[in-house]
């Protein structure tokens, strides 16, 4: 059986238990996974650690890149990088293994927990925990993302924030914001602080040794700098203190932690409503995307494979690794990709802030596009100009086309996946740190 989160109760859903026959590897998996990946260690585009496991047994791993480039430092397999929204199933889990002790309930108010929060008496945990909680994703300045901050510091923000006009449940928007608060009301709850809540009841269960919640001032052991890719290689990324994701992307960690995480999930070690809430019909499936830090763990429940990658510069690459890596795993013949070639043209700066503003998709998302001295960018991705009106992005190796109408830019259209997906430009790009 498998317990879901709904708006306000735990509902049952049944779902396939076990697997009926494992899958053997291919023989030579080592030789088809370097023959595959190359081109992108040629390009410079591949920086971390790639794990595949099957149960307990790790069938691959290799890091490639460089942890700090002034240093000269490069990856190896316990260099710690942050994994971004991997974060957010952790804190399901300590949400469960509260719920079990009946310190919270998925229909507590936030306003149980937490005085004068906006619409507290209607917003539940569940919301929180299902991205319904009419909480913007971000609800920080590029100078507070700079700055140490607690949960209690994030519900602060949060407070001062406006909250989405949809009443609370009505829609699913995701939010980083959101699961902050949520972190607080864990420690609220239980009495500990997240970063004590996350060692204790996570860290320490799973055997997760080179894993760590981003503590204000704390240092962390082996941490990767991040970088994002460039048409002239690596350049280091904004920089920001992590702790403004708490409880939704504060974790540095390792593969293997997170091999020894998923393990913890499927073995029933983190309590068996915690594996309920974060399995689905096809395994688990994580990803997480901040600040040129990468990361995903997915777990195949038809095969049993795991295919984990944590790395300091996110590029394309990622991606494709993430679609073909299980494809090799099953035996396909997947073809070598081709380099990546990117003609870049000189656009004069000035040609550049017409496109500045607000862009958002149809799914709510938002991102603001801004020319800097140091280049041109959509959120914390750098657009590389191959003509006036055309760029690409190498975070996720798509172009992009800035599209007008008779007032100006309408909108652009970004290439994911073979298709272009339309952003809808909404308003002004505001100074960086309203």
């Amino acid at each position: 059986m498998r317990l879901t989160w709904c708006p306000l109760v735990l509902v049952l859903v049944t779902v396939s238990a076990g697997v009926a026959e494992t899958p053997r590897p291919p023989r030579d998996l080592s030789r088809r996974i370097d023959r595959y990946v190359q081109p992108f260690v040629a390009d410079g585009h591949l920086s971390g650690t790639l794990l595949v496991a099957q149960g307990e047994r790790i069938l691959y791993e290799h890091s490639w890149g460089m942890a700090n480039h002034e240093l000269g430092v490069a990856n190896t397999p316990t260099t710690r990088a942050c994994i971004a929204s991997i974060t957010k199933p952790m804190t399901i889990a300590l949400f469960c293994l509260l719920a079990d002790e009946r310190k919270v309930n998925p229909a507590d108010s936030i306003g149980k927990y937490i005085a004068g929060f906006p619409r507290g008496s209607v917003i539940t945990l569940s919301h929180l925990l299902n991205h319904r909680a009419c909480i913007e994703h971000r609800v920080t300045t590029e100078k507070d993302e700079t700055q140490p901050h607690t949960a209690a510091d994030m519900v602060a923000l949060v407070k001062k924030s406006t909250l989405l006009s949809h009443a609370p449940g009505e829609k699913s928007v995701y939010s980083s914001a959101g699961f902050s608060v949520l972190a607080r009301v864990l420690e609220i709850a239980s009495g500990m602080s997240y970063g004590e809540l996350i060692a204790t009841r996570i860290f320490q269960p799973a055997g997760m040794t080179h894993s760590q919640h981003a503590r204000p001032y704390a240092l962390i052991p082996e941490r990767a700098s991040s970088y994002a890719p460039g048409p002239t290689g690596p350049q280091l990324t904004a920089l920001k203190d992590m702790t403004f994701l708490v409880g939704a992307g504060s974790v540095y960690s390792t593969p293997r932690d997170l091999h020894a995480l998923m393990q913890a999930v499927l073995t029933g070690k983190l309590g068996e409503t915690t594996k309920s809430a974060l399995m689905r019909a096809e395994g688990l499936r994580w990803n997480g995307i901040t600040n040129g830090y990468r990361a995903f763990a997915d777990y195949f429940l038809d095969s049993g494979y795991e295919v984990i990658f944590i790395g300091n510069m996110h590029t394309g690459a990622t991606d494709l690794l993430r679609e073909n890596i299980p494809k090799i795993l099953a035996g396909e013949n997947v073809a070598t990709p081709a380099r990546i070639q990117v003609a870049a043209v000189a656009v004069d700066p000035a040609d550049l802030k017409v496109y500045e503003g607000v862009y958002q998709s149809e799914r709510g998302q938002k991102f603001t596009v801004r020319s800097q001295p140091w280049g041109f960018f959509a959120g914390d991705r750098q657009l590389v100009p191959t003509s006036p009106t055309s760029f690409y992005s190498f975070q996720d190796y798509g172009r992009v086309e800035f599209v007008r109408d008779a007032g100006g830019i309408e909108r652009l259209d970004w290439e994911w996946q073979g298709q272009m997906l339309p952003w809808k430009r909404i308003g002004d790009a505001s100074a960086p740190d309203d």
